[in-house]
């Protein structure tokens, strides 16, 4: 559990409370905050991937998404953002958008080409500050007005 996933939970249910249907894709197992999003009536699936690329699991997450009439797949990290990106336009989603929350989330620089080869079929990549957004501009290289920085925001309640 970490920051992405916290931020998610924290963006499910405001989503779903504006109207949106809302569910949380996992691509390995459930994990330990499925609990949490069921608790606020979000819909945890599991699509199974025996690894990132493999086609048969990118099939079957497309699929996934067309069968649900996915309008939006917004993924958070490098290797969601690959695959998910992946499989939303080959399932037909209208909206791709892909969240940053590093600088230099790429462990080589394959994973940099594959980035900079996805980020054409994202529609917005969102980067959480700033600094996180000059660094992807450098890196990715890709059009400026395609990246924004979106600051997380902080349910303050908690607090």
């Amino acid at each position: 559990m970490g920051g992405a996933e916290g931020l998610l939970l924290l963006l499910a249910p405001r989503f779903r409370d504006l109207g949106w249907e809302v569910s949380v894709v996992c691509i390995k197992e459930p994990g330990e905050m499925a609990p949490l999003f069921a608790r606020e009536r979000i819909k945890v699936d599991v699509i199974p991937f025996s690894s990132r690329w493999s086609p048969r699991s990118l099939y079957r997450l497309a699929k996934y998404f067309k069968e649900q009439q996915t309008d939006i797949v917004h993924t958070h990290m490098y290797r969601p953002n690959t695959s998910g990106t992946a499989a939303a336009r080959l399932g037909g989603v209208k909206v791709v958008i892909s969240h940053i929350h590093n600088v230099n989330h790429w462990d080589d620089f394959r994973q940099l080409f594959v980035d900079r080869m996805l980020a054409r079929h994202r529609d917005v990549i969102i980067a959480v500050s700033q600094g996180v957004r000059r660094n992807y501009l450098e890196r990715a290289r890709v059009s400026a007005d395609k990246v924004i920085a979106l600051y997380n925001g902080v349910d303050l309640e908690t607090f």
